[in-house]
């Protein structure tokens, strides 16, 4: 009996098909290749405290360091639970875990789809991506 050979993917075509961003639903996303859970919305600090977003525009999501350090505090004691996303141990994503979110293919902004395939789209996983 003969057999057919395998069918091989397109090259655009991955061969993991596991998405690289899972929306749970609860406020948080998890990234399959880093193994960390993100803030679904990427622009909290701005869209739903612009008084503490002081530093640049209000509402632009730009802080400094310190500010950043100060709403994580904040989201961990209680303080911010519109962004909290139910959980009171987050901290602030080193330069690296940043960096894995960047899709040099991509632009405005740098960063692909829950699949990982695309550009980025408004709520897939992420929302106000800046």
């Amino acid at each position: 009996m003969k057999m057919a050979p395998a069918a091989r993917p397109a090259r655009s075509q991955k061969i993991d098909d596991e998405r690289r961003y899972i929306d749970t639903r609860d406020g948080t996303v998890i990234d399959n290749k880093t193994g960390l859970i993100w803030l679904k919305n990427a622009n909290c600090v701005g869209t739903k405290y612009p008084s503490f977003d002081r530093d640049c525009s209000s509402g632009d999501g730009k802080v400094n360091w310190q500010d950043a350090k100060a709403f994580v505090m904040g989201l961990n004691t209680g303080q911010f639970p519109e962004c909290d996303a139910n959980h009171t141990d987050w901290r602030l994503p080193t330069l690296q875990e940043m960096q894995s979110l960047v899709h040099y293919g991509f632009y405005n902004p740098a960063m692909s789809n829950a699949a990982g395939t695309a550009p980025w789209q408004e709520n897939d996983a992420f929302s106000n991506v800046k």
